[in-house]
């Protein structure tokens, strides 16, 4: 293995990167709930009509491709964030272990 991690990243920033996706998949969950009353609705999705919602916020909305993911890509990203962070927190922890008799 190597000696020295190649990549400099300290706890903090370790945190930092969590915090930013724990914040992505909370901001994204927010935005289905306030257009849709669900969390963590795909707002790539035609709801809008049957809410009632004008031309307006409906074009700027709008998917040209009925078989877009929508906000699922950004969740995937938030959530990847998070995972990757946590394990190597794990990982940086278990590296400075040492093994007591």
């Amino acid at each position: 293995g190597l000696k020295k991690n190649i990549f400099n990243i300290s706890h903090k920033g370790l945190i930092a990167f969590e915090s930013i996706g724990a914040m992505i998949y909370l901001c994204l969950g927010l935005v289905g709930l306030g257009l849709s009353g669900y969390y963590l609705y795909n707002v790539g999705a035609n709801i809008y009509p049957a809410l009632g919602i004008g031309s307006t916020l409906q074009s700027a909305f709008a998917f040209p491709d009925p078989t877009n993911a929508g906000i699922i890509p950004y969740l995937n990203i938030g959530i990847a964030l998070k995972v990757l962070s946590g394990f190597c927190t794990i990982i940086t922890i278990l590296s400075g272990a040492e093994k007591h008799d």
